[in-house]
């Protein structure tokens, strides 16, 4: 979570491979916490029985099952653990959405500012994620408070073009999305980049940044892994002669 004064909250979550098995895991933890920012943020604005009774009305006796997911969700609404939410589902999955997009309708409302919820590494997000994720987008395509930004591998993807997350890219293709392909930097955008990081002018940094490029393919990432191993292993090194860095 990382908030700027008057100009919003970032909140950030990345899918990885290890947290596959545990379905809706990581967008869960992303809302818990701006369930908790939002709290606090209405107490502030002394809005919080309002939203308490926007909150009611929207989820009624089934908020305890989103509590499940979302702790966070008692400071806001009054839950009641004795209700049981079994006759009131028939389709747990379904609801869970539901009540996710209306959970999150209502918060940005109430905000103080805009909110932008970043999403990495989506290729390894789990089917049920993928669902919500697609339910979201939906939900909130008129709501102005609420920004989703997500980033994939679609080299990842495409080695499963049968997979859940395969489909779910396709179909994302025909949402009103702006679609933005990161390519790999060429040898004159990583030697910006390795210029910018040591302060050091392009020329000096040329012939670095070539080996870099060729090693990394342009791939920033790994430029930047590169930079911080020949670092921590002392070829990359603070010059005694002056302020800049030099390498061996």
């Amino acid at each position: 979570l990382n908030r700027a004064q008057n100009s919003g909250t970032i909140l950030g979550g990345k899918f990885d491979q290890i947290q596959y098995s545990q379905p809706l895991s990581v967008i869960a933890t992303v809302f818990d916490d701006m369930c908790w920012f939002i709290a606090a943020d209405v107490r502030s604005q002394g809005a919080n029985e309002i939203v308490a009774l926007c909150l009611e009305k929207a989820l009624g006796s089934q908020a305890i099952l989103l509590s499940k997911f979302l702790p966070s969700l008692s400071n806001l609404v009054t839950l009641d653990s004795t209700q049981s939410t079994l006759s009131y589902c028939t389709d747990s999955a379904e609801s869970v959405r539901f009540l996710f997009c209306k959970t999150v309708e209502i918060l940005s409302s109430y905000s103080s500012g805009p909110i932008t919820i970043f999403l990495d590494d989506v290729q390894w997000a789990d089917p049920s994620s993928l669902l919500l994720i697609t339910s979201l987008l939906e939900s909130s395509k008129e709501n102005k408070c609420v920004f989703f930004l997500f980033c994939i591998r679609d080299n990842e993807i495409q080695r499963s073009p049968n997979s859940p997350v395969f489909n779910w890219y396709q179909s994302t293709l025909k949402m009103p999305l702006k679609h933005i392909t990161l390519a790999n930097l060429n040898e004159e955008g990583v030697n910006s980049l390795v210029s910018d990081t040591l302060c050091l002018f392009p020329r000096l940094t040329r012939h670095l940044s070539q080996v870099l490029h060729h090693r990394a393919l342009g791939n920033p990432f790994f430029v930047w892994q590169l930079l911080d191993t020949l670092q921590k292993e002392g070829y990359l090194y603070h010059s005694l002669r002056g302020t800049v860095k030099r390498w061996a």
